[in-house]
């Protein structure tokens, strides 16, 4: 590996760390971040035309920042098993 491509790969991890952390920053005022797995497919779409939803360049996982008010399946789940005195 030259110098200049050890160089592009640390650009690229920076470039990689920074929109990340952008996107935390915006989670803290305007929401939760939520795994893509606890999403439907309609709801990943409408937050990523919003420009709420990231995908990890490494991981390939994607996470969503959602409304406080809005809740998941997985929400419900939770709530229902709560209320009920069940384990998840």
């Amino acid at each position: 590996m030259t110098n200049q491509d050890n160089a592009e790969t640390r650009e690229a991890a920076f470039k990689r760390y920074a929109a990340g952390y952008d996107f935390l920053t915006r989670a803290g005022t305007k929401g939760r971040i939520v795994s893509s797995g606890d999403l439907t497919t309609i709801q990943i779409a409408e937050f990523q035309a919003k420009g709420q939803f990231w995908v990890d360049p490494v991981t390939s996982y994607g996470y969503a920042i959602v409304p406080w008010d809005l809740t998941t399946p997985k929400d419900r789940k939770r709530e229902t098993a709560y209320f009920e005195n069940k384990p998840v």
